[in-house]
């Protein structure tokens, strides 16, 4: 009777494990294919890279839109150690402030899929805005590293999150991610916010603009097969 109590309790245990490998494994081939293909790549073509069944994938992730919130949410999970063991725990809020703007440039390097899968779910809920969870810890840093003196008076936290976003975008090119050359036109960008007295520029967007221009009406995507 002992002996099979003890299966009965390792047995679950076992499945679990091995459910939890599988969406692991899921969500990591899904980073990798719809930053290769798109959003509307193959869900069984995803299975076939994951090692799984058809059956397994659907188990775990009953929509495309399900695997997208995933995605997301482990995407955020990681935003959030980021910035709280590199972003915070860094010497004064002008290292604080370039490491919004690189850290988060070099996720979209890595994470090339994670854009257009932002886009497809606001075409869903256009009410979903995942930087929107930043926002008061941003400024707050913001506002210290300008009574630094290290910020122009103007900067707001739209412009790191657009300056991140430039940056990230020479993905496209694999020369620049694998050499690291993007840092020196990150250094460039971070050099162009600090006080200086030219002329002034046009304002920053207002935080609703800001979520127009890059919520699913001015996103370009999702693109077809």
């Amino acid at each position: 009777m002992a002996a099979r109590n003890e299966e009965s309790v390792d047995r679950p245990r076992k499945l679990r494990s091995d459910g939890e490998r599988n969406r692991t494994r899921l969500l990591d081939e899904a980073e990798i294919l719809f930053g290769e293909l798109g959003t509307n790549a193959s869900l069984d073509e995803l299975a076939r890279r994951a090692g799984v069944s058809s059956a397994t994938l659907y188990r775990h992730f009953p929509t495309r839109e399900d695997l997208f919130r995933a995605l997301l949410d482990r995407l955020g999970e990681h935003i959030d150690e980021l910035i709280e063991q590199q972003v915070l725990t860094a010497p004064t809020a002008a290292k604080q402030a370039e490491l919004i703007v690189t850290l988060s440039a070099e996720l979209l390097m890595d994470y090339p899929g994670y854009r257009p899968i932002i886009a497809a779910v606001q075409a869903i809920d256009p009410d979903y805005q995942p930087t929107d969870h930043y926002t008061a810890v941003f400024e707050e840093i913001i506002q210290r590293a300008k009574a630094e003196g290290a910020l122009r008076a103007d900067i707001q936290v739209t412009d790191l999150q657009l300056s991140a976003i430039m940056i990230g975008s020479l993905a496209n090119f694999r020369g620049m991610r694998e050499s690291g050359l993007w840092r020196r036109y990150a250094a460039i960008v971070m050099e162009g916010m600090r006080p200086y007295p030219g002329d002034p520029v046009d304002a920053a967007p207002e935080r609703a603009e800001f979520n127009r221009l890059l919520g699913p009406d001015g996103t370009i995507g999702p693109w077809p097969d």
